[in-house]
């Protein structure tokens, strides 16, 4: 399923131990029905119940539900009403509630823009489209919202289009999605529940992804390839916690968790071939301009239970990307203002040119052991060292893995191939690529890199390696 490829709502579905068997289920159904219901009585007319993918359907069945907010090929859904946990209406949100997402939304779009070249070349149109996008949404916080001029709505068409294409080539496919990048919020857990809820009702094929008992504790879930649902609050603390519960986030928490899931959506359409490890680089990266930092709960929440997901052949199958699972905010170097700095002097510090980096167990805060890699590329493995070792060097490994991607993305922005940025090249061919979802996907990220550096990625690349290169760059910033 597309939405299993955002490694971000993966984590955050994953990243916890199955809930025990006395746990409150979770109504789905019956909060679904009800959000379902609460936006039929805003429609005027029969709700649209087939003739278009999932995706289309599920957005038009809720829209009259929510204030539509475009920002270019972006669009905030707020809801008008939210669904309570007795299942019933009460109030939603409003514009002023989503306008601190506003600018780091536009920032990392215009990212997305420059460095993919979505805009064909136009970037006097860009420009001039960012400008008035910019412009308005400063009336978000106002009193009343400007008005949507015909300019507007133009350069938001055309940015939508910019960013919208089929990795499978269908041409029919992109033509009959009528709107952008959609990231869908939720004021409480019961709202949030219930759109999963509404998703699963409308569509059975995607009920055993939605209707999962994560949801009570999940910072966010991929609905589908252009789409997204974001919490204005967090659940229980625990597994166990009722599924109505909620905590409100800190500080700035709400921002970042919005951009790290927006940067998902966007690589999962852009760059559709991109490896999982690649893609949360990119959303590290993605937060970190557009925000000043990433400490977002997508990749690492504060525990406040013992056990974590068993590590399995599944997660080693992935390589190191699929430690990720196991990244942990407790104790970690790479956490409490490391990340504005993309991690560059942590890792320098950790690494020891004859022993590798330093792995550090978080249950004990001390350094376990090191380990040289290399950790990126299709025949990257997890070392078996960290297979066989402790829970807390196991986080440990993860939460330097996490950080190690995040450098590596902003030393391909940071080098330059023929006056470009290497990002930027590699962005623009992945942009490029297709791929028969029937197949495995190649390592076009390798092929982009040696296309480029005539170096290799992989592990077969020996010292001589993209990668390698990136250590020396890394080891000397401290």
């Amino acid at each position: 399923m597309l939405a299993r490829r955002l490694l971000c709502s993966v984590l955050l579905a994953t990243g916890a131990p199955a809930p025990a068997q006395d746990v409150e289920s979770i109504p789905f159904g019956d909060l679904g029905a009800a959000l379902l219901a609460a936006a039929d009585a805003r429609r005027l007319g029969d709700p649209v119940t087939e003739g278009v993918d999932a995706e289309v359907l599920f957005l038009r069945r809720i829209e009259p539900l929510h204030q539509r907010i475009r920002l270019g090929a972006i669009e905030l859904w707020v809801p008008i009403e939210a669904i309570g946990c007795a299942a019933k209406p009460e109030t939603g949100l409003t514009a002023a509630d989503v306008a601190p997402i506003a600018k780091p939304v536009i920032k990392l779009q215009k990212s997305w823009v420059e460095l993919a070249e979505l805009d064909g070349g136009d970037s006097a149109r860009s420009k001039r489209a960012f400008t008035r996008i910019e412009n308005w949404a400063n009336s978000l916080s106002a009193s009343r919202l400007a008005e949507v001029t015909p300019e507007l709505a133009t350069d938001c068409a055309w940015l939508a289009a910019c960013f919208r294409r089929d990795p499978t080539g269908s041409s029919s496919r992109t033509a009959e999605h009528p709107f952008g990048i959609v990231m869908l919020f939720a004021p409480k857990r019961a709202h949030y529940l219930a759109v999963l809820g509404a998703a699963g009702l409308l569509d059975e094929r995607y009920r055993q992804w939605f209707w999962d008992d994560s949801g009570r504790r999940s910072g966010g879930t991929a609905l589908y390839r252009r789409s997204c649902l974001i919490p204005f609050t967090l659940g229980p603390h625990s597994d166990t916690g009722p599924w109505c519960e909620n905590h409100t986030m800190a500080g700035g928490e709400l921002v970042q968790l919005s951009a790290h899931q927006l940067s998902h959506v966007v690589t999962s359409n852009v760059a559709r071939t991109a490896p999982a490890w690649f893609a949360e680089g990119l959303a590290l990266f993605d937060t970190i301009r557009a925000t000043g930092a990433d400490e977002t709960l997508c990749t690492g929440f504060r525990e406040t239970v013992d056990t974590m997901v068993p590590f399995a052949g599944g997660n080693s199958g992935r390589g190191p990307a699929g430690m990720l699972l196991w990244v942990t905010r407790d104790a970690s170097p790479y956490r409490d203002g490391a990340s504005p700095r993309y991690f560059l002097k942590e890792l320098a510090a950790a690494w020891d040119a004859k022993r590798g980096f330093a792995i550090v167990d978080l249950e004990t805060s001390k350094i376990a052991q090191f380990e040289k890699g290399p950790f990126l590329g299709a025949l990257a493995v997890v070392p078996p060292s960290i297979e066989s070792a402790q829970t807390g060097v196991k986080k440990g490994f993860a939460e330097f893995f996490r950080a190690y991607c995040a450098a590596f993305v902003e030393h391909l922005y940071e080098a330059k191939v023929e006056k470009r940025r290497l990002l930027q090249l590699v962005l623009v061919e992945l942009k490029s690529r297709t791929f028969d979802a029937s197949e495995k996907a190649p390592d076009d990220l390798l092929d982009a890199l040696e296309k480029w550096t005539r170096k290799s990625l992989d592990a077969a690349g020996g010292t001589d390696s993209v990668e390698r290169g990136f250590v020396d760059w890394l080891s000397k910033r401290r």
